[in-house]
């Protein structure tokens, strides 16, 4: 993951989207490698979570997606305070 993270910037720059999102994606495989199985399934969670969010609101039902993305936040906060950007 690091290495992707890597030849993205390279690629595109330290601070395109893809770079940013590789680096995030690395970040998190590294944190959740020491967490124990109740905790990776809380993440879990919280990203189905997200791609619910993005399925509520083509289906034009925002009030319900920004329940959901508010419930997903509230979990990766508690997992992780302030140590990631989700």
């Amino acid at each position: 993951m690091e290495r992707m993270a890597e030849i993205q910037a390279a690629l595109q720059g330290a601070g395109h989207w893809e770079a940013v999102q590789a680096r995030w994606i690395a970040r998190t495989g590294r944190m959740r490698v020491g967490w124990p199985e109740d905790r990776n399934k809380e993440w879990d969670e919280a990203a189905e979570l997200n791609e619910a969010v993005f399925r509520l609101w083509q289906q034009g039902r925002s009030a319900r997606a920004v329940q959901a993305a508010e419930k997903a936040l509230q979990i990766r906060q508690r997992l992780v305070g302030d140590k990631h950007p989700y």
